[in-house]
């Protein structure tokens, strides 16, 4: 997943074999079948008829890519967020009509896709810059969750104000397909850990973000102590 790292004939090899595991693991569900989503692709058929090889490969890389990294860097950034507000960790625990909210912000503030690329489909001008039809753009969606334009003061964690007004999922048409499904799995997370542990601090070893994806925002390593009595 970290390619745009790597050297372009790395680069390459890598997506190969990756491509070529998800290959594997179809053919065999075609033959066993089992109580899995790649199952579901290969028995899935549209208007009679199934998936394509090359379409299949493709939704289980989505599905490694944007069912997995986004919300693993979700949690990371929500418990990052939390540890170091101590008091917010206790007022979670006895009022939790606020794990959402938290969550919700934790998505603006600290948002686990940074950045997306998108072709433009026609010439248009974008706030007194024109760019051309065809032209590729670098989409910050990062940056459009900390626009003092839509957020008073927007290197605070606030829970004060519309929490549904941030991008961290994209828009319009291309909105996340899986946001109810990654708001679910924090909110479940979370709150097991507010159920289980009163206290949360950090770890004797640094926290390290990641810096091998530019289009990611998370942890290469967070280490948390978790204080059970």
């Amino acid at each position: 997943m970290a390619t745009t790292s790597m050297p372009l004939e790395d680069r390459a090899r890598s997506t190969q074999e990756m491509m070529a595991y998800f290959g594997r693991m179809a053919r065999d569900r075609r033959t066993h079948g089992a109580e899995d989503l790649i199952t579901a692709l290969v028995e899935a058929e549209v208007e009679g008829e199934s998936l394509e090889e090359q379409g299949l490969l493709g939704f289980c890389v989505l599905l490694l890519l944007a069912g997995n990294e986004t919300t693993t860097n979700l949690l990371g950034n929500l418990f990052n967020v939390l540890v170091d507000r101590p008091a917010l960790w206790q007022q979670l625990r006895e009022e939790r009509s606020l794990v959402e909210a938290v969550i919700e912000e934790t998505l603006r503030y600290e948002s686990p896709i940074q950045r997306l690329v998108r072709n433009t489909t026609r010439e248009i001008e974008v706030s007194g810059v024109r760019i051309s039809e065809g032209a590729y753009v670098s989409i910050v969606l990062g940056a459009a969750n900390r626009d003092p334009a839509a957020f008073p003061r927007p290197d605070e964690f606030r829970l004060d104000w519309d929490l549904r007004n941030h991008v961290a999922f994209g828009a319009g048409i291309h909105y996340c397909l899986g946001a109810p499904l990654a708001r679910a799995e924090a909110a479940i997370t979370l709150n097991t850990f507010l159920d289980r542990f009163p206290r949360l601090t950090r770890g004797s070893a640094p926290a390290v973000r990641q810096s091998a994806m530019l289009i990611v925002y998370g942890f290469q390593q967070l280490p948390l102590v978790l204080v059970d009595e």
